[in-house]
This record gives structure tokens, sequence and C-alpha cells, in this order.
């Protein structure tokens, strides 16, 4: 089943009016796991049900864009209404009130903040972690340097970043303050040694250039832009910097629509659809890459050809959430006083819709 384009394009339908406007983790035991995807036949929902989602357009939203374009909403019987805000952190007080129904965007100390404030919400699924679908080293995000520096031996170890200037996306509290603190902290040293310098990602590209920062987190397509034009060399990626799968966006319900079971439990099934799809395209099968990539391409408002030449994030096609790194971000901003009051993270995630969706699905298989 497919749905019009201009079903498709309601993304801006309420953008005005919303802008004015503006459980324990889960650890039941699974349903009996569906033969595979392609047997799952869905009733749709009757009458249907609207569902407003706000999300920031960027590629890791992939899976709600693909899911939209293929009808997988539709399947379920959700009237899927897709709202752009510019960060997630936006979104809260919308979700907190009922009027908006799921979040995606960016973890940030003011996504745990809002949870501590006791704004409802649950973080229900991944939208974006590290290394890519392509596996290790496929990192969308990473810590990138001079090249200048690297090529005369200035830095070649963590504690020569000692004295240097770093950029900041996002400022404090941002996942960028996360990952350059971890970077400093595998040199015994901490953000008190360097110049921080707050940035947005467009303008590091001449800052890289002209000589105004010395490193930076950078995410796609502008790696790839620092990287071309010769400025700059991907010094380390996440990876490198934690070990394991690092979490840098997220899926949330407000709790009123959490507590819709039924089209909560269907959001996220239609949700993973499209996250199968995008894994499909971007991982080793490569199945239907242009067809994907046109409509990423679209609905982002990139050229198509940058999806060859980026690298693209993680996002699992079970849903799965990178929960130590969650914990480890809830550790350092509280260190760093930017949490103000104390999070659990077990009240604030709920991994029930998620179990429930590969119930019907199926664990994807790779």
């Amino acid at each position: 089943m497919s749905v019009s384009h201009s079903q498709r394009r309601r993304v801006i339908a309420r953008k005005t009016a919303l802008a004015a406007i503006a459980g324990p983790l889960v650890a039941s035991a699974l349903l009996p796991i569906a033969a595979s995807a392609a047997t799952y036949r869905p009733t749709p929902l009757n009458p249907k049900q609207k569902v407003s989602v706000g999300l920031l357009n960027s590629t890791s939203d992939s899976g709600l864009l693909l899911a939209a374009d293929h009808g997988y909403f539709t399947d379920e019987g959700l009237d899927i209404e897709l709202v752009p805000f510019k960060s997630l952190s936006d979104m809260f007080p919308l979700l907190g009130r009922g009027q908006l129904d799921v979040g995606a965007g960016g973890v940030a100390a003011g996504l745990f903040n809002a949870a501590a404030r006791g704004i409802p919400l649950k973080i229900v699924a991944d939208k974006g972690h590290m290394p890519g679908p392509r596996g290790k080293g496929d990192d969308y995000s990473t810590l990138m340097v001079r090249k200048d520096l690297v090529q005369t031996g200035k830095i070649r170890k963590y504690a020569d970043l000692k004295g240097t200037k770093i950029a900041l996306v996002g400022g404090p509290g941002s996942i960028g303050e996360f990952a350059v603190a971890k970077a400093l902290a595998n040199g015994n040293l901490t953000l008190k040694d360097v110049t921080t310098i707050s940035m947005t990602y467009p303008d590091l590209v001449p800052a890289f250039a002209n000589g105004a920062v010395d490193a930076a987190i950078l995410i796609e397509p502008f790696q790839t832009f620092i990287q071309t034009q010769g400025t700059g060399v991907i010094w380390k990626t996440y990876t490198d910097l934690f070990g394991h799968a690092n979490q840098i966006a997220v899926i949330v319900y407000g709790d009123s629509f959490a507590a819709k079971k039924e089209p909560a439990r269907r959001f996220m099934i239609a949700y993973l659809r499209g996250v199968r799809d995008y894994n499909d395209a971007f991982g080793p099968k490569h199945a239907s890459y242009n067809d994907v990539v046109n409509v990423l391409a679209r609905d982002t408002h990139q050229k198509a050809q940058i999806f060859d030449e980026v690298r693209a994030p993680g996002i699992d096609p079970d849903g799965n959430l990178a929960l130590q790194s969650l914990q480890e971000q809830v550790a350092y901003y509280t260190r760093a006083g930017e949490i103000t009051a104390k999070v659990d993270l077990n009240a604030v995630t709920d991994t029930s819709f998620s179990n429930f969706a590969v119930s019907q699905l199926g664990h994807y298989r790779r």
C-alpha cells in the first residue's frame, strides 16, 4: 500500500500552530517471534488514528521518512503528520502537554533534565547511533583535527590536545561536549585544559581552512566536506573514543501517546519497517539503494550523490537502545553539573514497544 505525494508531504501542515504553542526499563519476555517481516500483514486501525511526530529532517530521521513514503504508517491505520523542529528540546513542552505524540532528535543533557523536571516522556527506541550500518569505522560523527597539526606531528596522542582550540556545536550539555570530554579524559585532560569555541557545523568548514579551530566533533556531510577540501582529517571515530556503540539520537513518546497502547505499538512497527528498509539499502545488502536515496534526498533537501560520499548513521533495525552509552552520558552530565536533578534512566526508558514490534516482524537478519 502506498500514500499519495500530498500525504507524504504533510510535513508543514501544523508547523505554525505547533510552533506557536511552543517505566521502568521493560525486561519482559518477548512474544513469540514471527517467522519474518515478509509474512507480516497488518490490519489497519478503523477509524484511523492521528499521530503527530516532531523531527529534524536529518539523515537519522530516515526510518520515519521511509516509513511514511512506503506507506507503512497507513498500513497500520495511522494518519501521520511530520512536523519539523530545530531540536528535540523544542518538542519537550508539546510532548509533555500531549500536543505532540512522538519526538525524534538528538540526545543531550536537556533530554535528561526534562525527565528530571517531571515532563512525562519515554525514550522508546534508537534513532541514531555509531557505528553505522556498514560496521566498524563507519562513524557518522568523528573527532577531526586540522591536517597540518597531524602532518607535523603536533597532535599524535590524546595528551597533545592540551592547549588546543576545540569547537563545540551545541555548547555545554551537548553530545559534542560529551565526546570531547571523553577524548580529553583519554589523555588525562579536562575541558579546562583546552579553549572551547561555540560554532555551527557550517561555520566549521571555513574554520578548519583558516586555522580558527584546531579540532572539533563533526557530523556528516561536514566531515566529508572538510576532508575533501584537505584541511582536516578524521583523527578518532566515536568507536575509537568509547569502544562501544554510542547513542546520538532517540525516538521519544509523550506519556499520553504511550498510554494508547495500540497506536503506540503500531507506530513502532511501521517505524522499524522503515528503519529496516534503510539498513537494507545502506548495509551489506545494498537493496533498493537508489530508491531509498531518492526519498531521503528529497525529504532532507540534499543532493542524492551526497549519500554516496558520506557515512550513514547507524539506526538499529530492532530499535535497540545503546543503554551503556545513555548511562555514561547521564553520569557525565551529572558530574559536569549540567543535569540539575537525579535521573533514573530506568524510569525514562521503555523498550516494550520495540519488543512488541520485533515480536510481530521477527528479528532483523543482516
